[in-house]
């Protein structure tokens, strides 16, 4: 007998923290697992001058432990559709994609295009829901 499928992934990932969803989970209801920077980067980052910005502290412990902690959620999983908020250096999912090619290039070679999306006002369903239909078109495409 085959192994089950692997389940696909969705990551919604922002300086406040990231959801992590496995496909075949949330269809059935069950809620993200979410990963936390500790300390929290939105204070963190407030706290840098512009100059300090141009590589976004990629090499700052906080951010590599954080980052390493959703690479560790994605291992097991299939395609990922990384979902973050903004454009350029306020899009932490641009810099969550370079620390994959740098450090688990097996993962990154798993995301699929990035998508942007205003976090604050989209609700956990209309994330699987954008997540579902990447990755179907994904596999049509």
């Amino acid at each position: 007998m085959p192994p089950p499928p692997v389940p696909n992934i969705i990551v919604v990932i922002d300086h406040a923290g990231a959801k992590v969803f496995q496909t075949q989970q949330a269809r059935a209801g069950a809620s993200a697992s979410e990963i936390v920077p500790d300390p929290p980067q939105q204070f963190q980052h407030q706290k840098k001058s512009e100059s300090d910005d141009e590589d976004h502290e990629e090499n700052h412990a906080a951010d590599l432990q954080f980052f390493e902690q959703i690479a560790v959620a994605c291992k097991a999983g299939g395609r990922i559709v990384l979902i973050g908020r903004g454009k350029g250096q306020s899009n932490e999912a641009h810099h969550y994609r370079a620390y994959l090619d740098a450090h688990h290039p097996d993962v990154s070679a798993r995301v699929l295009p990035l998508l942007t999306a205003d976090l604050s006002h989209i609700t956990d369903a209309q994330l699987i829901e954008l997540g579902q239909q990447t990755l179907h078109a994904a596999a049509i495409g």
